[in-house]
């Protein structure tokens, strides 16, 4: 499993050899309603205030997604330089096929558990969802100075129903 390119798979070896068997995954992508809200984000089986460093939330028919993504510390001076270079803030998604679209950053914030995060909004039936709900898996990247990767291929059932729930469908897991 590679929730994340980077120093993060690196902070989460330890945790996974104690979590899980050897060879099983401890994280998946887990879904949380309450009401017409719905937040998709990667967890362990086991309770944890660790998230990941990738979320998804929406309102049930609104139709669109805010998309959270954690910047950790050795992406954070890349990240930066969009700033201090004043870097058209779109973020564009590779791995869908001709998919050309892109979304801008509507804001940046810190919290005291993840740090850094920045926000953007995604149409429930954009490319990059599609591919996102087949494989568990998103690239995307700012200018030339930002990208990353989420890999979680655990619980793509997850993503299947918190899609049903933006566009405006019942949903339930099979437990």
């Amino acid at each position: 499993m590679r929730l994340r390119a980077g120093l993060a798979a690196l902070l989460l070896l330890p945790t996974a050899a104690l979590a899980a068997p050897p060879g099983e995954d401890p994280y998946r992508w887990r879904l949380s309603v309450k009401g017409v809200k719905a937040h998709l984000f990667a967890a362990e089986d086991a309770a944890t205030d660790f998230t990941g460093a990738l979320s998804f939330r929406c309102q049930q028919g609104e139709g669109k997604i805010e998309v959270g993504v954690t910047v950790d510390s050795t992406e954070e001076k890349a990240f930066a330089r969009i700033i201090a270079d004043d870097v058209y803030p779109a973020v564009k998604f590779r791995g869908a096929p001709g998919d050309t679209s892109s979304a801008l950053i509507e804001r940046i914030t810190f919290g005291e558990l993840g740090g850094w995060e920045f926000h953007f909004t995604l149409a429930e039936d954009a490319a990059a969802m599609d591919a996102f709900e087949k494989t568990g898996a998103l690239a995307l990247s700012v200018g030339t100075v930002y990208a990353t990767e989420f890999t979680l291929q655990a619980g793509l059932d997850a993503i299947t129903a918190f899609r049903r729930h933006c566009w405006n469908e019942p949903v339930s897991l099979r437990r």
